[in-house]
């Protein structure tokens, strides 16, 4: 049996950012990977401080998968850096969610 979760992405404040030739300030966006599914949120341009309040729907049947969620750097001339990432299990996020 499937299981959907709906990840919300909402916002990201104060990115530690390394200024580099290629960018001053971050173009970021946020990419969400659940098993072999990917989504991501739009660029936000030069804003270390971004809004997206963007949602995904991810299905999966196996309830030890793994949620990466990933804020990058996105890039023109070179391949998107990674400005922070976390991984967690879904089952350990709808535990810390109060139901009602």
């Amino acid at each position: 049996m499937s299981t959907n979760y709906r990840l919300r992405v909402i916002r990201a404040e104060g990115l530690q950012w390394q200024p580099s030739w290629d960018s001053k300030v971050p173009d970021p966006y946020a990419e969400g990977k659940l098993g072999d599914a990917t989504r991501r949120t739009r660029t936000i341009m030069r804003n270390p401080s971004s809004m997206w309040d963007e949602s995904f729907v991810f299905s999966s049947s196996n309830k030890f998968v793994i949620l990466v969620i990933e804020v990058k750097d996105e890039s023109v001339r070179s391949r998107d850096t990674s400005i922070g990432r976390v991984e967690i299990q879904p089952a350990d996020l709808l535990m810390k969610v109060p139901l009602g």
